[in-house]
């Protein structure tokens, strides 16, 4: 199904603005019943716009996520199979190393299209010294994560120190970009790409009038519970500081809901809001306590695929063309590619044996026969994931244990029915489901699962199908417990 799709108030290509959050969990939004998150433009937008609630990421880190969304493919397709340790530089011979080099991604597709595309904020795919993918603006935070204030950002290759909050520094060029581009005779795609709510999260790190709207809260939808054990002591699990870090977390994310609100602002008074697709999502997900754990994917070893981790918020608006509703369909961040380019018009591909479907039908409300047995996948190196409708199953290489929650009469994800005799069959018939979809996806020479991933972070691009420790980070110590000891968890 490829059509046109324009506003009722347009006869013209919409414009797109992209804003993905970093580290935002479906379960923060007010919209789906956070009531101490403190998000007004977001719920806002979510009151007016097709809310996705079960969305999920590809991979339940920052870099393989966000190749996910931008190329359609797996991370057994497109190699970036962990965050990216040494940000814009450090390969082989020390020169900036582009991980998606030879691939297209849906924005070379837009430009290709007449969109003039532009990129602000975090990139984290390795090179962010100079435009790509299709973007001829291109300002970017050159590593994963960064001081918010005193950032370094690239602009078109050159560098530059911003001092003030980075938060309202992207927000600020985003509102310029839209601004300048109000008059132009072609439409835009502008990818915002806050660095909130990632860490880091002290007080010092954002500014009191956003921290102090926190005085007094409990934060009871973060719980305190008994540390996971497999929980890795990367400086995020937390002791008497707890309050603290959980509190930042809130402070970045509503900050980057009060930039969001003041470029949607911008938007409507230059009378384009009914001609702007709106996306918002998340690359992935954060547990803040959830399960013991303190992180995303790569908080435990093994690395874990809970909801919190792996589902993310999906949010979008198009007056006159897409209703305001809350939909349960099960998609996936691999779905998004097609679907835009199926929205656009646009009969293009950006490659072959992907595992993405259009779910074009039921934004616009149409029957979807071809999304009646809808299972989601999702890959963390040797941890594999499959979702349908009613069951999670989470396959582990090696020697750890695999899982099966029953996501009807368990959605907390508490009762993990694996060795449960009555649903071993299930379980077989969902591993055998899930190994016959990865053989039919995944690239041999990229194959995660043959990668010594830890989830310390990804040193170089992957050369040969065999497994090279030179590849991926692994400082920690395995022979008994497998908590790391030192390093950022990204």
């Amino acid at each position: 199904m490829t059509v046109m799709i324009v506003s009722q108030k347009s006869t013209t290509k919409p414009n797109i603005v992209m804003i993905l959050l970093d580290d935002m969990g479906y379960w923060t939004l007010g919209s789906h019943g956070n009531h101490e998150i403190l998000t007004p433009n977001i719920d806002a937008l979510a009151a007016r716009s097709l809310n996705f609630k079960n969305c999920y990421c590809v991979s339940p880190v920052c870099s393989p996520a966000r190749a996910s969304l931008l190329t359609g493919r797996i991370p057994s397709q497109h190699g970036v199979l962990d965050w990216i340790r040494n940000g814009s530089i450090k390969s082989d011979d020390d020169r900036p190393v582009e991980y998606l080099e030879g691939m297209l991604g849906f924005s070379d597709v837009l430009a290709g299209n007449d969109y003039y595309c532009g990129q602000i904020g975090k990139w984290h795919l390795g090179h962010s010294y100079m435009p790509q993918k299709g973007f001829s603006y291109w300002t970017t935070t050159p590593k994963g994560s960064d001081s918010y204030y005193g950032a370094t950002l690239y602009r078109n290759g050159c560098e530059e120190t911003i001092e003030r909050y980075l938060t309202d520094e992207l927000t600020d060029e985003a509102i310029q970009f839209v601004n300048a581009r109000s008059e132009a005779d072609r439409p835009y795609y502008l990818s915002l790409n806050f660095t909130a709510p990632h860490r880091p999260w002290r007080r010092d790190q954002h500014p009191p009038e956003f921290w102090d709207l926190y005085d007094g809260c409990n934060f009871d939808t973060c719980p305190d519970l008994l540390r996971h054990e497999w929980q890795i002591n990367n400086g995020i699990y937390p002791s008497e500081d707890r309050t603290e870090m959980v509190r930042g977390y809130c402070t970045a994310l509503t900050a980057a809901d009060a930039g969001i609100g003041r470029l949607l602002d911008a938007i409507d008074r230059l009378g384009q809001t009914g001609n702007t697709l709106i996306i918002l999502t998340s690359d992935n997900g954060m547990s803040l306590g959830h399960h013991g754990i303190h992180g995303k994917g790569n908080a435990t070893y093994p690395q874990n695929m809970y909801d919190q981790a792996v589902k993310v918020p999906f949010i979008l608006s198009l007056p006159g063309t897409i209703d305001n509703r809350i939909s349960d369909a099960l998609i996936s961040h691999y779905d998004f590619c097609p679907t835009l380019l199926d929205l656009l018009g646009i009969n293009e591909t950006v490659g072959d044996n992907l595992p993405g479907r259009s779910f074009l039908p039921h934004i616009l409300g149409e029957p979807d026969p071809g999304r009646e047995e809808v299972v989601i996948f999702d890959e963390y190196g040797p941890v594999r994931m499959l979702r349908d409708n009613r069951w999670k199953f989470v396959l582990r290489m090696g020697d750890w244990p695999n899982e099966l929650f029953d996501m009807d009469a368990d959605p907390d994800e508490t009762n993990n029915l694996i060795d449960d005799p009555e649903h071993q069959e299930l379980a077989n018939r969902l591993a055998s489901k899930l190994d016959h979809w990865f053989v039919a996806h995944v690239d041999p020479v990229l194959d995660a699962s043959r990668q010594k991933v830890f989830g310390r972070g990804q040193l170089r691009k992957i050369k040969a199908a065999e497994s090279d420790a030179r590849n991926f980070a692994d400082d920690w110590f395995f022979q008994s417990s497998g908590k790391s000891d030192a390093g950022p968890n990204l």
